[in-house]
């Protein structure tokens, strides 16, 4: 049993289990301009090697795919990613809210990991603020659905939301999870006797 899903655009599917490095490369290629390839080496290279540690992060936790934008430049002050992943457990249905999918019903939990004001109430920070400001894992939804003819199992998309803790970039939380929200709606099964998920 396998997934699809409509990506927006600007965001890739890249496998982490066979096939990580080459996948990467060919999607880290499609992103510069061949002709200006002096120009890009070492952006090229940042990029590929950036993707490589956080696939291989995500292969080691047990994912399958890693969904991410990846855009030149990425045009907002945060950054996120999903891990898709399987798991021998059947899911929690007391977890989260249920979310309506293509394919079945999903559960959603929201997990803030830092709690940002409402920017509303907020002063508009300064630049020198805004600069000073590390980034941070902001935000982590894990979204679970029960794999089809495969009692007992769990399939697992785990988004995580990265930026600096600035309350006026809130909403831009708000945006990016409501942007995976939408595109993991998408999901839909495809049947494959040899396929683990």
């Amino acid at each position: 049993m396998r997934y699809r899903v409509v990506l927006p655009p600007t965001w890739v599917l890249v496998p982490v289990r066979e096939g990580a490095e080459q996948a990467i490369r060919r999607q880290v290629d499609a992103l510069f301009d061949p002709k200006k390839r002096d120009l890009t080496v070492r952006a090229r290279r940042t990029m590929r090697l950036t993707l490589e540690r956080i696939a291989a992060h995500a292969r080691e936790s047990g994912g399958l795919d890693l969904l991410l934008p990846a855009s030149v430049p990425w045009p907002m002050p945060l950054s996120a990613g999903v891990v898709t992943s399987v798991h021998e457990a059947p899911p929690d249905l007391t977890v989260g809210a249920p979310m309506p999918t293509f394919a079945g019903q999903a559960r959603r939990e929201i997990t803030e990991l830092i709690d940002l004001p409402d920017p509303a109430g907020s002063p508009e920070p300064s630049m020198e603020e805004v600069a000073d400001e590390p980034v941070r894992q902001l935000r982590r939804v894990i979204y679970t659905w029960p794999v089809p003819e495969r009692a007992g199992q769990t399939f697992l998309a785990s988004l995580v939301v990265c930026g600096q803790a600035v309350p006026a970039y809130r909403p831009l939380t708000e945006a990016m999870t409501t942007l995976v929200d939408t595109m993991l709606s998408t999901l839909t099964w495809e049947n494959t006797r040899d396929d683990q998920a």
